[in-house]
């Protein structure tokens, strides 16, 4: 019927709740008059194969790192299923070696987060301008039915997860950074953050964490204000300039020697969200963690609402 825009499939493949909701948001922006965009959403490996066969998707979003496999072996996977299926991956960090891996064995570009509406645009637009016998196509061995891949056992075995994860699955997938020059607290936060389930990068200067903060994105930031060299304040204040346009914005957490160091004007002006004081309050540490994680858990409910 003329006029009728036409579906246009999208699945998404990402373990981290953040970006899920961010890639919600952001194809919640994107318009089209010609297409009606269905979506779904997989955060693990089995779970993105049954999706795969059953929606057949016309474009994904492929994370490069999942909890239960490779976002390399999944590109294999979708390829050997359709071979022209066109796939963009999602990373991190600008990984030369996988990211060039990834795009030799077939997908078609790659997307670094945190990632903007117009790089969401630019992926679809080249789905829309690259016909699909100009797609890369593989050169695949072929491989005997009575032997079953890694992923394919898996996917067998295991039902596809339910969405929304439990809180547990979020600590587990945030990036986190602890910078603090007070070694004994350090060892403190991240007793308190095996105890959630959540792993932390360490730095002990300022100098070193602005470094870490240039070149990856983290989920949390727990940083010392009397950090040397440079101090948490001056760190915290940087980053929110970096960040100004990105879409999501890193979660800082201030660490006091004492409580007569607080000072929530400067945390309000360095866009701080948070603070603990030493000697570390582990309940409370616990549930300000838990907290922020409930309340991406209740955004992702409402993302697979019918």
């Amino acid at each position: 019927m003329p006029g009728t825009p036409k579906v246009l499939k999208l699945l998404v493949v990402e373990d981290n709740p953040a970006y899920i909701f961010l890639v919600k948001e952001t194809l919640g922006q994107f318009k089209s008059e010609n297409y009606e965009i269905k979506k779904e959403y997989a955060m693990n490996g089995a779970e993105a194969l049954e999706k795969f066969k059953q929606f057949d998707p016309d474009v994904t979003f492929l994370d490069i790192n999942l909890p239960d496999s490779s976002g390399l072996d999944l590109l294999k996977a979708f390829l050997e299923m359709r071979e022209n299926a066109f796939i963009t991956m999602l990373t991190s960090e600008a990984q030369a070696s996988t990211v060039q891996q990834a795009c030799a064995r077939g997908a078609q570009g790659y997307i670094l987060k945190p990632f903007t509406v117009s790089k969401i645009k630019e992926a679809l637009a080249k789905f829309h301008d690259t016909p699909k016998t100009d797609r890369k196509k593989l050169t695949m061995p072929k491989v005997n039915p009575a032997v079953k891949t890694d992923l394919q056992a898996v996917s067998e075995k295991e039902k596809p997860k339910k969405p929304v994860p439990t809180l547990h699955e979020v600590f587990s997938s945030w990036r986190i950074l602890l910078a603090d020059g007070d070694l004994g607290r350090q060892a403190r936060v991240l007793e308190a953050l095996q105890t959630l389930g959540c792993k932390a990068r360490v730095v002990s200067s300022g100098a070193h964490a602005w470094d870490v903060l240039q070149s990856e994105h983290f989920d949390i930031v727990l940083i010392d204000v009397n950090l040397p060299e440079i101090d948490g304040y001056q760190i915290a204040n940087q980053l929110r300039l970096t960040e100004d346009k990105k879409p999501i914005k890193t979660h800082i957490i201030a660490l006091y020697a004492n409580q007569a160091q607080v000072n929530h004007k400067r945390m309000q002006f360095s866009g701080m969200a948070d603070c603990f004081v030493s000697p570390l309050n582990v309940q409370k540490f616990r549930d300000t963690f838990k907290a922020y994680a409930k309340k991406f858990l209740a955004s992702l409910e409402q993302m697979y609402v019918n």
